[in-house]
């Protein structure tokens, strides 16, 4: 959602979801690769001694890879962004690459997000016959060892992200504000980034990322589910994950009602 509502701005880019982290790491094992042929190749005349590719060099050119990547997308829009989750979880490497970046972390409720994610997993074990998307969950336990999970990963994710990156803009916004508000979400993001928001522009930006229209307009409409539909999630598993959240998610700006309770 939020990537269409980026890249639905006419001085914005943000096209769909990208993997990196991948790339970074496929670019470090070509340098292995690369060292260990060199190194053959000297021995075969003499060993004199081959200077290896350094780790920094292959991280320089993942860099300047990423940035020409997303220029390429961009053609020519003053804005040009990426939208990888992943990189969350290495915020150093925005840190170290990208020191004058903007960046926009978007965080949900960790229980609504553990249920979507679980569903998300069990339909993809299926459709590609894959066993993996269910391990990746299943080896928590079962829906609650999940939750408990996608909850230290929310406090760990906001923390890490504040502490790495402090000297960068960062906008954290809550899903549900977004989803709920699109309008005036989106009047927050374009002030952050400083493009323009008219108000004409901001309506037709919102009504294109309407739940039901997105859904309609999708390549694969299978993809779009409200949550997890046909879930009711208990109160003990709500609690659950926000005692241990809580504290994180009211910095973000949540109401934690269990928390209000005590």
């Amino acid at each position: 959602m939020l990537q269409r509502m980026l890249d639905l701005h006419p001085d914005i880019s943000c096209p769909s979801e990208h993997h990196l982290r991948a790339y970074k790491d496929l670019l470090l094992q070509i340098g292995a690769a690369y060292n260990k042929h060199r190194s053959q190749r000297d021995s075969w005349i003499g060993g004199y001694g081959a200077v290896p590719i350094a780790e920094a060099t292959s991280l320089a050119i993942w860099r300047d890879a990423v940035a020409r990547i997303l220029r390429d997308a961009g053609a020519g829009k003053p804005v040009c962004g990426a939208n990888d989750n992943e990189l969350m979880e290495q915020p150093e490497l925005i840190r170290d690459h990208f020191p004058k970046a903007k960046l926009i972390a978007i965080f949900r409720h960790p229980l609504d997000q553990a249920i979507s994610a679980w569903h998300a997993n069990e339909r993809l074990s299926e459709q590609e016959g894959d066993p993996r998307h269910r391990e990746l969950q299943t080896k928590f336990g079962g829906l609650e060892g999940w939750v408990e999970h996608n909850a230290k990963r929310f406090v760990v994710l906001a923390k890490n992200l504040s502490r790495t990156c402090k000297d960068q803009p960062i906008l954290f916004l809550r899903y549900e504000y977004a989803a709920k508000k699109r309008a005036q979400a989106l009047r927050q993001i374009f002030t952050f980034l400083k493009v323009g928001a008219s108000d004409t522009l901001l309506t037709e930006i919102a009504e294109a990322t309407a739940f039901e229209r997105m859904r309609k307009e999708a390549p694969d409409p299978s993809f779009m589910v409200r949550g997890a539909e046909g879930y009711v999630a208990s109160p003990e598993l709500r609690a659950l994950a926000e005692s241990i959240a809580g504290p994180t998610m009211r910095r973000l700006g949540y109401r934690v009602q269990s928390l209000d309770r005590e």
